[in-house]
């Protein structure tokens, strides 16, 4: 993303009454991933290299 990474885009979106509820999936090779996930009330997050199959099982679950 050219103006901003996904962790700031998170932060922006929590601050959004409209959008801060919109499930946030984060898939990042950052060591301490879970803590951040909390920090960002992500409703999961996934560790680089992902696998495919766990992408897709966050998807259908909050597909609607």
């Amino acid at each position: 993303m050219p103006r901003m990474d996904g962790w700031e885009f998170r932060r922006r979106q929590l601050h959004s009454t409209e959008l801060a509820e919109i499930p946030y999936v984060i898939v990042s090779a950052v060591m301490n991933l879970e803590d951040e996930g909390q920090l960002l009330a992500a409703a999961a997050t996934i560790a680089k290299p992902a696998d495919i199959d766990d992408i897709l099982r966050y998807a259908k679950k909050y597909d609607s």
